[in-house]
């Protein structure tokens, strides 16, 4: 480990460093201001939390068909029902959360403060930073998780005997950290350089292309990890999230998020950060203009976010044994660098997905069942069936014609379209729209 001396309490440049930890030639740990190591730095045990899928029950109770197991079999989860929110098992302090940390990165990869989990503005020692995450980037930082996913349910888990680190593989190496943006990006225009950022007290950023948001990601520094979140980082923190709230349906059971009154003229976007006093979770279940939080702010709701290296290709028909009429293919990177406009080389087919006549060349609105038997693909539409009150509850707009885009979440005049699996599925690899934004990811050691 290198070691620095720059007056910062952490730095990263591709690797997680402490300042001034040297004591003569060995590794000193570099105590807090109570004496103590920060807790969001000591190993622990580690953990195994699996969270079992009834696709029956499914059908018609998005909640019900959710039940922890191993290890978490005893957690309760977040709840806002009627307004009233417990966040039940999911403390900072739950082995879950306890190695996730918030905090400041800079563009050229130093962690400047990490952050109280609480109140954003502050960092762990009461310091005030609220102009800091004005300027740059908030991040939500996710130690490596080995991940399984089948008919079953899900499996995360700290060991890595437990599944595959798919969240935090680029390029042929696991990283020990991927850090995903804390609200939707804003592109920053830096001494003549636009760049997409995750900061406070501005609106998201839409109509760029896809194209421009990777480039802007990008030139935060391009000899570092920054991108727009892939398809493995958005199901990692969907994964979190039906692990916190043990449901399907996160518009009703956490918040509607900004989900009514936008349109092209006026998106009605709320400025990011409304909710970084609010702890971890919060939301509104009754209102339909306010920000939502679940660990990170707005993943549903607001603005359709993208989610690079992935796509789907244009409609075919069915082959084989295949039951419905037509499919489109749905294809992820393979864990490198690929990207949604260069998945020829390095990608994977992880499933086929049917798609109604009537949505082949004109786009339009279904609710489905959810594939259960790929691991890659898990939790993504497959029957279509369903509806807004059960089952996915969350929207689903297909268009066949050609190659398309993924993005997600919703918008804010989706309505109950919008939710933590709401997938836009009609987008042009080029497409820009007034509803379209994307969110910044950083993978470090």
């Amino acid at each position: 480990m290198t070691h620095y001396d720059h007056g910062n309490d952490w730095k990263v440049r591709g690797h997680l460093q402490a300042a001034m930890q040297a004591q003569n030639e060995g590794d000193a740990v570099l105590l807090g201001a109570d004496g103590k190591i920060p807790g969001e730095f000591v190993s622990g045990s580690g953990f195994r939390y699996g969270l079992a899928f009834n696709p029956t029950t499914f059908k018609t109770d998005p909640t019900g068909c959710l039940t922890y197991t191993l290890e978490c079999a005893n957690h309760t989860p977040v709840s806002n029902l009627n307004n009233v929110l417990s966040t039940g098992s999911w403390k900072k302090e739950d082995p879950m959360l306890a190695e996730c940390f918030y905090a400041t990165i800079s563009a050229d990869g130093d962690i400047l403060h990490v952050l109280n989990p609480n109140n954003l503005a502050q960092d762990i020692n009461g310091v005030d930073v609220s102009a800091e995450i004005t300027t740059e980037n908030v991040m939500f930082c996710v130690p490596t998780r080995y991940i399984s996913r089948n008919a079953s349910g899900i499996v995360h888990s700290s060991r890595p005997s437990d599944g595959i680190p798919y969240a935090h593989r680029r390029g042929g190496h696991t990283y020990k950290y991927c850090a995903i943006g804390v609200y939707p990006g804003v592109t920053v225009n830096d001494n003549g350089t636009n760049k997409l950022k995750s900061v406070s007290g501005v609106t998201p950023t839409n109509n760029t292309t896809g194209e421009n948001f990777r480039q802007y990601a990008k030139n935060n520094d391009t000899d570092l990890e920054w991108h727009v979140w892939n398809f493995h980082e958005w199901a990692l923190m969907r994964d979190m999230t039906l692990f916190c709230l043990k449901s399907f349906d996160s518009q009703r059971r956490l918040g509607q998020g900004v989900s009514t009154g936008g349109s092209s003229g006026n998106p009605n976007f709320q400025n990011n950060g409304t909710l970084n006093a609010s702890g971890m979770f919060a939301g509104d279940v009754s209102g339909t203009t306010s920000s939502v939080k679940c660990l990170i702010e707005n993943s549903w709701a607001t603005v359709w976010q993208l989610v690079d290296d992935c796509l789907l290709t244009a409609y075919r028909a069915k082959t084989g044994t295949e039951p419905f009429a037509y499919y489109q293919d749905f294809y992820v990177g393979d864990n490198d660098n690929a990207h949604v406009d260069d998945l020829t080389t390095s990608k994977i087919l992880a499933y086929s997905m049917p798609i109604p006549d009537t949505r082949l060349s004109s786009g339009g609105w279904v609710y489905s069942d959810v594939i259960e038997t790929s691991e890659q693909a898990w939790g993504m539409p497959n029957n279509l069936t369903g509806g807004d009150a059960a089952g996915l509850c969350d929207g689903h707009y297909m268009q066949g014609a050609a190659q398309r885009a993924i993005r997600v979440g919703g918008v804010s005049n989706g309505g109950s379209i919008a939710g933590l699996s709401a997938l836009d599925l009609a987008n042009a690899l080029s497409a820009a729209g007034w509803n379209c934004g994307a969110r910044l990811a950083f993978s470090f050691d």
